[in-house]
Order: C-alpha cells, then structure tokens, then sequence
C-alpha cells in the first residue's frame, strides 16, 4: 500500500469508524462463513456469485477492489466447473496463498489454474419449480434487507421461467407438485415468503379473464387463426403492475407484442403509446394486431397529430370510450418535426407507452445520444411528471447490441432511474457485465422458446458455416483498397462466395433468403447470378420492399428475397414461406444476426429451419471470420452474460485493421498469382475510390478554412 493511500484509510477509519478491510482479510471473513452460504451459492449462476462478492466486498470497503475483481472472477470460473461445492475452499486457499506471495493479478487473471478440482459433469436432470424450492429449504436465515428481497424477487421470477415452455397439461402438472412443496409445515423465512408470492401471481393467472377489459377479445389472431394466450403474455401484466418500467426479452417470435396488448387490457389504459420501427408500422402489421385484440379500437399513425380534425377526433373517442392507440415510427421522432408531434401526444394524456424492438433507442455514445432517445426520453420523463406511475413496457430479444452502456441505457429510458445505475459503467469488464446482469433481471422476463411443430416436436435450428476460398491478384489495386477499405473487400469477398452460392441455390427447390448486410455493389451483383441461371428472386431492402408490400413477390412465387437489414426487426409471416436462410454478407452484431434468424425461427415454423453462414478466404487469409464472425461471436458473449448470466472463458474484443488485412493478401504476391478481378468490379473499386479521395480533400479544405459541415 502507498504511503497516499495508507493515509486515505486511515482518515476513513477516522471519520466513519468503519475498519478498513484488506484483501486477505476479506477472503479469511469470505472462507469463515463459505460454509453457512453454501446452500445458497448452488443455485446461483456464474454471474450473480460473482455480483455477490463484488457486493459484499464494497460494503466491506476493501481497499484494493481491482484486485478482488481479479481474485473474484478467478473464484467464479472455477467455482461453476466444481461437482463437489466443499472444494470452494481450496479455491479460496490458493488465492490466500497467492496474495500472501505477492503475485499480482493479471487482466485474465480469471483463466488462469490455480487448482485443479473434479469438474462437474453436465446435469442430465433439468430443475423443476419444485426442486428449485426444496432445495431453498437448505438456505442459510438471512436478514430480511434489500438483497433478500431481491434474491425472493429473483427466484420467483427463475420458477416462472421454468414454467414458460411447458404445455397445458405439464404446466398443471408442475404446479400441483409446487403446491405440496408449498404445504409442507417446516418452511423457512425465504420459502414462505416466496411461496405466498407465487401463489397470488399464480391466482391472477387462474382468474385471468376476470380482468379483461370489455373491448378485448381474449385470444391471438393471426392471419385469420386464432389460439389461446400463453403464459407468457398472461404472466405480462403481473410483472407490469409491479414494475414502473419492465422489458420483454423473449426471443423473436415469442409473441412479445400480443404480451404487450394483453397488458393494456389488463392495465385499461385508454391512450396508448406504440413506438415500433416505420417497416411494421407501414406494413400494417401493428395495427392488425390491434384490430385482431380489441373491439372498435381508435389507430392513428405518424402525421396524424397534424391533422385539422385530430383533437376532435381524440375527444370523440373519449367520449365514446374508445381505446386509442397512437403508432409513431422511430424515423418520425428523429426528424427535426418529431418533438412537435411527441408533445401534442403528451397534452392529450399519454397512459401507455410500448417500446417495439427497444434496442433502436440505447445510447451508443454517452456524449451525443440519437436524437430520437432525446426526444422520447424527454417526453416520458415530461409524462411522469404529471403520472408519476406511467407504464412503460420494452419489447426486444436483443437488449445488449455492443456494450454494457447500451443494456444501461434501456433500463434507464423503462424505469427512469438514473443514479441507480451510477456504478455501471461503459466498460466491457466483468464486473460491469454481472451489476448489469443483476440490473436487469430485476426489471425483465426472458422467454427462450423452443419453437414446436404442429406434432409437438421441437424444431431443429442447424447453422452451418461454409468456407470459401479464392486466390486474387490484388497487388496493383491495393493502393486503392486501402483507400476505400471495407465496402471493396466485402465485393472481393462476395466475388469468392458467388460460385458456391449458386452451387447450393441449384440444388434447392425451395425458398431461400439471401441476407446481406451492405447493398451497394453486392445487391445488383447476386441478382445478375440469378438472372443468369433463371433462378427467380425479388428483392427486401431499404429502397425496395416489393418481396413482401404491394406484390408480395416472395410469398407469391419467386424462390430467393435478397434481403437487407430492413428484414431483421418486426417481419412476421416469412415462417410460413420459408425455412433456410443464409448469411452471405453478415453485419457487424451479434444481435443483427439473432434478429435476422429470428424471422424463421419462430412460432408458426413446422420444419427444420437451416441458417449457412458464408465465410471468404481470400489468399489465405480468412476474411470473414477475422473481420466479422470473431467481433459477431466477441459481442455474443457480451449479450449472453449480461442476459443470460453465461460466464464467460474470454472477454478479450478482436484486433485488427483493414490495412493489415490488404496487406497479409497481397504479401510476396506475384502478377501471376490469382485469378483477375472481374472488370466490372475493379471499375467499381476505382470509382469507390476516387470518392474517398475527394470527401479526404474536401475535408481538409474545410478544416484548412476552419469550416465545419453542417
């Protein structure tokens, strides 16, 4: 310890009379009570034990805290591979003995084998509510302070998880056997309390219709075919009442949007707010839906706030006692007329806010938020005002895009709370990724489904990666692809994936979707290969939606949509059409593509569905694994933790550079040594790159001149 910091803890001491605590003496008090904890530690996964020492050791004020990170996340790695949990003290003896050594931990300090214990083998048996309550019977008695009845929460909410998956008959089943668990007559204080809640979540489920609003129709209709609402968009409304904000995230194709609506039957709000993307707003898929849930139900969309007969049009339907709900797309609230309209719907007297595919409003950047989260924050915190308990409900399967800081900034925009989450950063660390884990479990329910067919049998999900390989002459043009980088190597690398593309189209009757993350230069390219071999095709991309608006060409007979991201959020039916989809220009995330799956992958699907993901090896260099399908599987990891409490092995991002790619391609490369690009392509490049030496000059001008762009 420095002689600055000796003395910060002994002023500490001084004025708060709390004793410092160092990090062995943390572990000795950790070691000491391991055993009386044990029983609850089974139950936890990797993260949440993790948020449990980094919590204790904050209360505790040890000193060095980067260092019990290290020596936390080491203890957790290994913790979750142990089948004996009595081991968990060696663990913390092999700390001990390394801090008392002097070894300083390392940034991975995590993967590092300190000992060497019997690894668990993979659990055949899966836990039931029940089992999962029994064993609660063996936890230590614990005061009854804010981590205990966030612990009750947490597990309650675990128990209807496990329920989400189950049919009717097993459902009833389950919870009979929960009942007996319940009547046993030597319940300890967590238990109890537990149980008493479950069993008044579970009476409103049983008694779900009582509070139907009278216009609602009770059912999910979709395309004409009406079914019974699940538990999950039952259970909804239970978690809504409780929560200021709440966010649903289910997988895509869960349902999340007849969950929501249930919840304003069930909430009877009369003015509702519906933020969605503009494709599903335009494409009347939202407003069906609400003409399907409830009886003569008032939609206005976008402009309509402008409209002359707009507040006489609201006030009629107040008197009539008509629902109304108002749709406006995340593009209208960007542009420059959007706090126009968002105001005039906060004087009418918003009730309701649902946020569809929420993950369009995190905050990339701390110091310059999108100008659509401005806005909408804005308003709701201006709504709040005068509603303090305004609802807000987020829908998204996808909450953690790239970085902690976005999962922080959706759970700041639902609950409004801000200084709540003052201790969650924007680093991707281990210790930030489990506070945010822990956050958001407590303001969310997360329904992996798995998808059945009309037999009950889950639907196989198969992805398969397909590596390509081409050798280039790219010596001469790599000046050039330098200059324009990214968008030049993705045509190189769509050039090498063409003949096998074409290989596995001819060998296919079926419909296909071909995704591709960029359009300039690889949209025009796949369709020319189609046109070539006859093979039918039509289009879904920011500017050409006709595969599935007006003509509908893809559900009315051409065999390949050439798809864009414009298909990765809202699009529902192409489960009816189509099985196989395939990656041959992937995007940049992790939640992207568990988007773009998801609009095959999901309820309505009857046969197995095949995901192949294309990968370019250019003059042995793997392209598409270094420059997208490592950061893709960087980010998942990210996600999986933060959402799912998965510790991770490596949280280490991929390095590299465009420029050190270009150059390992055309290392030692001889004129000789390839194929030609095609002529086409290299005027496409050439093009490319006389455009970015211009915006290059252009730029320098204007900061020559101390001009900025407006």
């Amino acid at each position: 310890m420095t002689s600055k910091e000796k003395l910060y803890w002994d002023s500490w001491e001084a004025h708060t009379g709390i004793k410092k605590m160092t990090r062995i003496e943390f572990w000795e008090w950790f070691k000491k009570n391991y055993n009386s904890n044990k029983a609850m530690f089974q139950h936890w996964d990797g993260v949440l034990m993790f948020d449990f020492i980094r919590g204790q050791a904050e209360r505790k004020k040890v000193q060095n805290m980067t260092g019990l990170f290290q020596d936390a996340g080491l203890y957790v790695h290994r913790f979750v591979q142990l089948e004996d949990l009595e081991q968990g003290i060696d663990i913390v003896e092999e700390i001990l003995t390394n801090i008392r050594k002097g070894k300083t931990p390392n940034s991975q300090e995590w993967n590092r084998n300190i000992v060497n214990p019997k690894f668990r083998k993979p659990s055949k048996e899966i836990p039931t509510p029940a089992s999962r309550f029994r064993d609660l019977g063996k936890y230590p008695k614990l005061v009854h302070d804010k981590y205990y009845w966030e612990h009750v929460e947490l597990t309650g909410l675990q128990m209807w998880q496990d329920f989400l998956d189950l049919d009717e008959v097993d459902f009833t089943k389950s919870v009979v056997e929960l009942y007996r668990e319940f009547a046993n007559g030597k319940l300890n204080d967590i238990q109890k309390d537990i149980s008493e809640k479950f069993i008044e979540e579970n009476d409103f489920i049983d008694d779900i219709e009582s509070g139907w609003s009278s216009d609602y129709n009770g059912s999910v209709i979709h395309d004409g075919k009406a079914s019974k609402l699940t538990l999950h968009q039952k259970l909804m409304p239970v978690f809504v009442k409780k929560n200021i904000g709440f966010i649903d995230l289910s997988d895509a194709g869960a349902g999340k949007s007849d969950a929501g609506l249930h919840t304003i039957s069930q909430l009877d709000t009369k003015f509702n707010l519906i933020v969605a993307p503009a494709g599903i707003i335009n494409n009347c898929q939202w407003e069906n839906y609400i003409k399907n849930a409830f009886e003569n139900a008032s939609i206005y969309k976008n402009k309509d706030v402008f409209k002359k007969d707009f507040k006489k049009s609201i006030s009629k339907d107040k008197k009539n006692k008509r629902r109304v709900f108002y749709l406006i797309s995340y593009n209208f609230i960007s542009r420059e007329n959007g706090e126009v309209i968002l105001n005039r719907l906060k004087r009418q007297g918003v009730d309701f806010i649902c946020i569809d595919e929420g993950q369009r409003t995190k905050i990339r950047d701390d110091t310059t938020p999108s100008k659509c989260r401005t806005k909408l924050e804005s308003m709701i915190s201006d709504i709040r005002l005068v509603k303090p308990r305004t609802k807000v409900l987020m829908l998204t399967a996808t909450p953690v895009p790239n970085t902690v800081s976005e999962g922080k900034s959706l759970l700041t925009l639902v609950t409004g709370i801000k200084k709540g989450y003052n201790k969650i950063t924007s680093y991707n660390s281990l210790q930030n990724m489990a506070k945010m884990h822990s956050a958001l479990q407590l303001h969310s329910l997360r329904y992996k489904k798995r998808f059945k067919n009309k037999k009950g049998s889950v639907i196989k999900l198969d992805i398969e990666t397909i590596e390509v390989k081409a050798n280039y002459i790219l010596k001469e043009h790599s000046k050039k692809l330098n200059n324009v980088g990214f968008l030049g190597m993705e045509q190189i690398a769509l050039e090498t994936k063409l003949p096998r593309m074409l290989k596995e189209l001819k060998q296919r009757k079926h419909k296909v979707i071909i995704f591709t993350k960029f359009v300039t230069g690889i949209v025009n390219r796949i369709a020319e290969v189609c046109d070539n071999n006859k093979i039918s095709y039509t289009y879904y991309t920011g500017s050409d939606k006709s595969g599935l608006t007006g003509r509908q060409e893809f559900y009315n007979g051409s065999q390949v949509l050439i798809a864009s991201s414009a298909i990765s959020e809202g699009i529902d039916r192409l489960q009816d059409y189509c099985s196989e989809l395939w990656f041959i220009g992937q995007g940049w995330t992790f939640t992207e593509r568990e988007q773009t799956i998801g609009r095959i992958y999901r309820t309505g699907q009857t046969k197995p569905v095949k995901i192949i993901i294309f990968e370019a090896v250019i003059n042995g260099v793997k392209y598409d694994k270094i420059v997208k399908s490592n950061r893709i599987g960087y980010k998942g990891v990210i996600h999986n933790m933060i959402t799912n409490g998965e510790m991770p092995d490596d949280i280490s991002p991929p390095e590299y550079t465009m420029q050190k790619i270009i150059s390992q391609m055309t290392k030692g490369q001889s004129s000789s040594g390839g194929k030609k690009l095609p002529a086409k392509l290299i005027k496409n490049i050439e093009s490319m790159a006389s455009k970015s030496l211009k915006a290059i000059a252009s730029r320098k001008l204007r900061n020559k001149h101390g001009k900025k762009k407006k």
